[in-house]
């Protein structure tokens, strides 16, 4: 999986992955700005040796899903007919405030696109597609994110880790980098 940053041209550039957490594995359709906020402080919270998730590499907030509002766009999506994405602001009353305390703490924020949730996609044609792609991009940059996660419902990598060896615990996240860089060299 490749994430997506903007480089100091202001276009898409890919990079190495980073290591981070996303609120789907912890909270599903229960995510919320102050949940988010919550996590961020998390992240740079020094543990019992003195040192953050974030000291470790897990520098990265990813809001996956329930930011928009299912249901409320273009035939049926989160998308208004301009391709905007509709934001639940009863949930995210500011998301670009959640990105500037993200920011304040180096921690960086993605953006999960093409969710799971609404799946949109389903019922606009290529060339709306491609405008609410766009509008994705553009909400993106203005509200400071700093990646994007294109998501990819089937086909994932076959090293691809399931939800169920992921806890929303220090411990358990440790454990699983632990094992993932002891891991044997495949031949």
């Amino acid at each position: 999986m490749v994430a997506m940053a903007f480089g100091a041209t202001g276009t898409l550039e890919g990079t190495a992955p980073l290591m981070g957490w996303r609120s789907w594995n912890a909270f599903g359709p229960n995510v919320s700005q102050q949940v988010m906020r919550s996590i961020v402080a998390a992240m740079v919270k020094p543990r019992g040796d003195g040192r953050s998730l974030s000291d470790l590499g897990f520098s990265d907030a990813g809001l996956d899903d329930h930011l928009q509002v299912c249901g409320a766009g273009l035939h049926g999506g989160f998308h208004d007919a301009q391709g905007n994405p509709i934001i639940n602001t009863t949930r995210f009353p500011d998301l670009g405030e959640l990105v500037k305390f993200a920011h304040e703490r180096n921690v960086s924020m993605s953006w999960h696109f093409n969710n799971c949730k609404c799946r949109d996609n389903d019922q606009h044609s290529d060339v709306e597609i491609m405008a609410r792609y766009e509008a994705d991009v553009a909400a993106m940059k203005k509200l400071g994110f700093d990646r994007v996660e294109p998501a990819t419902v089937g086909g994932l990598p076959p090293d691809y880790r399931n939800v169920s060896d992921i806890e929303p615990e220090f411990d358990a996240m440790l454990a699983n980098l632990q094992a993932r860089c002891l891991r044997p060299a495949r031949s």
